[in-house]
């Protein structure tokens, strides 16, 4: 597993315990930063269910202006933590600990916006859905912000979602990336 882009290009991170989670193919990464194109620049990252961190390393390569990383369990923190140590450079980016629905909710009284949120929660455990519910709803997104949700073809989720639509979705094997815009 390795940035595949960006100023930290070919950077090798290190993958949380399988158990714990489904990392990113670098196929399925290199196509959702392909579809996001230039939004990445200057943009501000939130990567829910964040693992190793790979999604929102690699925005902060290709010129993400700040990443918040979201990861409930310790040891896939402390994985995401030793990648980050990786990275040469000033780096704008906040680490949180918990559940991923109180940490919208702190986010949200923060009043922090996000303009990239990439959401990749446990496949089958019927969190997807309310997730991106809360997501959109709650009011920590930018006018144009874009919603990539990875998800399993089990799983079907809304065609809308607050004043978010699903403009587009890429399947890869047993792995769906749908992605939400503001509808309009």
């Amino acid at each position: 597993m390795k940035i595949i882009a960006g100023v930290w290009k070919g950077i090798h991170l290190k993958p949380p315990p399988l158990h714990l989670s489904r990392p990113t193919q670098e196929r399925v990464k290199k196509s959702i930063f392909d579809i996001l194109g230039l939004r990445v620049k200057e943009g501000r990252v939130l990567d829910l269910f964040a693992g190793s961190g790979s999604l929102g390393i690699e925005a902060l390569s290709r010129g993400a202006k700040e990443v918040a990383f979201v990861e409930w369990n310790p040891l896939c923190m402390r994985v995401l933590k030793e990648n980050l140590l990786k990275l040469p450079g000033k780096k704008e980016l906040l680490c949180m600990e918990e559940n991923a629905f109180k940490a919208i909710g702190k986010l949200a009284s923060q009043k922090r916006c996000f303009d990239i949120v990439f959401m990749d929660p446990p496949y089958t455990k019927g969190v997807t859905t309310k997730c991106l519910r809360t997501v959109t709803q709650c009011g920590i997104l930018n006018p144009t912000a874009m919603l990539v949700v990875r998800h399993s073809r089990k799983e079907e989720l809304p065609s809308e979602s607050g004043n978010f639509i699903l403009l587009r979705h890429e399947r890869y094997g047993e792995t769906v990336v749908s992605f939400y815009g503001l509808a309009g």
